[in-house]
């Protein structure tokens, strides 16, 4: 994990770091009940199109029918995740930063994870962790320290539509 924020583990390779925090042959992804304890979503490319963005992770998270594909929608779904979906862990692995083309879109992304990640250790289910490739650790840190900061209005849903 990092230090600075706990929920953020930097890998030299993501396929083998989904491996690290479990048991030798545990499973990754069940309970004995057979519900999934792992929800796993890899980012592999950058969107440049927000709406695309929000069809591709409305589909990789199972979000109800009614989301609206915006921010305040997205940020609702994912605070409410285990209302909807039975996993103990919420496993983002970035091979790739989405929305790296648009920067303030990514902010919002960012903003909305944010407190999800920094909630990791609390009794919150579930408990989310980002795995990032070490060769985007720059533009990463860069990214999560700039949702950090405070500007102005930036709360999720005040992204330009």
């Amino acid at each position: 994990m990092n230090d600075e924020w706990p929920g953020v583990r930097f890998v030299e390779s993501t396929a083998d770091a989904l491996h690290l925090d479990r048991p030798r042959g545990a499973s990754p992804t069940e309970h004995e009940s057979g519900a999934p304890a792992a929800l796993v979503v890899h980012f592999t490319q950058s969107w440049n199109d927000r709406e695309e963005f929000f069809r591709w992770v409305a589909e990789q998270f199972s979000l109800p029918f009614y989301f609206g594909h915006n921010w305040d929608a997205l940020e609702e779904c994912w605070r409410d995740l285990g209302c909807f979906l039975p996993v103990d862990r919420v496993i983002l692995v970035f091979d790739s930063l989405p929305l790296a083309g648009l920067p303030d879109e990514q902010r919002v992304l960012f903003d909305i994870l944010r407190p999800l990640v920094d909630n990791a250790g609390s009794t919150n289910k579930p408990a989310w962790q980002l795995i990032v490739a070490s060769s985007l650790r720059a533009a990463f840190e860069f990214a999560w320290r700039r949702s950090g900061e405070s500007e102005g209005d930036n709360s999720p849903g005040t992204a330009a539509p």
